[in-house]
């Protein structure tokens, strides 16, 4: 398959939709495969998910806001010859009054860990706005897919 930029993506391929007024990150967590009628849980380290908008050559770290994209993953492990499907989580980027509050929540233990590790990426300002907060919100599963 081919991307917007003209490269080409290896990989199964899933749209996501989000129909929401909020912008997500979505993290891989899981893969399910049915065995019977029961699902088995395959934990998998948590991978963010780069989504390509139509029309736009660089993939975007956020599903935003009333916006379909498409994501390619390429899967260690792809199940073969079974039913699977997919378990992401979601985290809605904080704005507004939230977002003001996690930073001042945070603000204590990022300037503990800057100190500590001399790694002076984090901000001093607590109301930066180079670092994004989030809210885990729950989670989603994919339909199910059959290599049928």
């Amino acid at each position: 398959m081919f991307n917007d930029a003209g490269s080409i993506s290896y990989g199964t391929t899933f749209w996501v939709t989000n129909h929401t007024s909020n912008a997500f990150a979505i993290w891989l967590s899981a893969i399910e495969v049915k065995v019977g009628s029961n699902w088995t849980t395959r934990r998998l380290p948590l991978e963010r998910l780069e989504f390509q908008p139509h029309g736009k050559l660089i993939p975007e770290l956020y599903l935003q806001p009333h916006v379909a994209s498409y994501v390619t993953l390429q899967l260690a492990g792809q199940p073969t010859n079974a039913i699977w499907r997919l378990k992401v989580d979601l985290k809605k980027v904080l704005t507004g009054g939230a977002r003001t509050a996690r930073q001042l929540w945070r603000y204590p233990s990022l300037m503990k860990l800057r100190y500590s590790t001399g790694n002076t990426n984090f901000p001093v300002n607590p109301f930066s706005t180079n670092l994004t907060y989030f809210k885990r919100v729950g989670y989603v599963l994919s339909q199910e897919i059959s290599e049928d």
